[in-house]
């Protein structure tokens, strides 16, 4: 299966930087198939990625537009989503992830990514803007990470 529709959009910052939002056609990935994609760019970027920190991670990248996902939050003080960690559940009983602290893609899972988003320009595009925002994240202390959910969450409030 090849998705017909994806597509990236290049746009500017004001800072001159450019960032790429991706849509992927939602019936072939899915928010667990998404996931997958953020454990897929983390370990090419090899960034580890813990079973505590997935929902700030997803979180921001919904929130920065990288990556949509239907996931519902609530925070604690960090957000946290039920209907995520069954995904995780879930793919981890299908074997395409593995986890117990860290969480990481198995080969079956990269198998299934490969079979929906062939290797390509775009593709690796896809997977470089996912890491390149993880590795934000991931450098950011917990204090940091907390005021820049926060910031977000406030600002889609208003």
């Amino acid at each position: 299966m090849k998705i017909n529709n994806i597509k990236i959009i290049n746009n500017r910052t004001k800072k001159g930087g450019i960032f790429v939002k991706v849509k992927i056609e939602e019936k072939e990935f899915g928010d667990p198939g998404k996931v997958m994609l953020v454990l897929h760019s983390a370990a090419n970027s090899d960034l580890k990625i813990s079973k505590d920190q997935i929902d700030s991670y997803i979180y921001l990248l919904c929130e920065n537009d990288i990556l949509r996902f239907t996931y519902p939050f609530r925070f604690q003080p960090l957000p946290y989503s039920p209907l995520l960690h069954e995904d995780i559940y879930n793919l981890s009983q299908a074997s395409f992830i593995g986890h117990s602290c860290l969480i990481h893609i198995t080969a079956q899972g990269m198998d299934w990514i490969d079979k929906r988003l062939p290797a390509s320009p775009k593709r690796e595009e896809i997977l470089s803007e996912i890491g390149g925002s993880l590795k934000e994240y991931v450098s950011l202390s917990p204090i940091q990470l907390f005021q820049s959910i926060y910031s977000r969450a406030t600002k889609a409030v208003t």
